[in-house]
Order: structure tokens, then sequence, then C-alpha cells
């Protein structure tokens, strides 16, 4: 089921009458964030920006911190601490497999 906001924004249900659950929301921007948990309960899970960066989110529904993003050029990021604290800690390549 999909449900159009007044702001632009499009969200995704998944899920039996009455226990939808939210697994996208498609913002104006081209942004697309990701979901996943049972209805009342979803969490962040990832979000793909449209110039290509995708970040990976891990935690409870809204302690979702960041812990990797990727690169279409093959970096990858990678973030430790809490939601709005996260530090990045090591940048690695997947084509060269260095970190760098």
């Amino acid at each position: 089921m999909r449900v159009d906001y007044p702001d632009g924004q499009k969200g995704f249900y998944e899920g039996t009458r009455d226990e939808e659950s939210l697994v996208r929301v498609d913002y104006p921007d081209g942004e697309k964030g990701f979901y996943e948990g049972t209805r009342g309960e979803e969490s962040l899970v990832r979000v793909d920006c449209p110039d290509g960066p995708k970040g990976f989110y891990e935690g409870t529904r809204g302690d979702e911190s960041l812990v990797r993003v990727d690169y279409p050029d093959g970096r990858e990021d990678f973030y430790e601490g809490t939601r709005g604290e996260e530090s990045l800690v090591s940048r690695c390549s997947r084509r060269s497999g260095e970190l760098v």
C-alpha cells in the first residue's frame, strides 16, 4: 500500500489490513529510507541518497545510528557511536581491500 503525504513524501507499507508496517519512504529530494520491524516498531535500516551513497543503520526505533556508508566508487566508511554522536572509525576501499 502506498500513502502520499501533503509534504511530497510517499510511504510504502506491507502486511495484512490493520497490521501494515512501514517498509520505505520516498522523499521529494530523491532520498529513500528503508525500514524493518513490526507495526509501530519499524526502525530505519538504510538510506539511499540520489547521488549514490547508501547509509546503513542499526538500533531500535528512534535510536538508530549510522554504522556504514557505501559509496559508488567502492569506498566504505564505518562509524561507531550513539545516534547523533556517530564518529568515523575506519575507511576501506572494496576494490583494493585496503584501509585508507
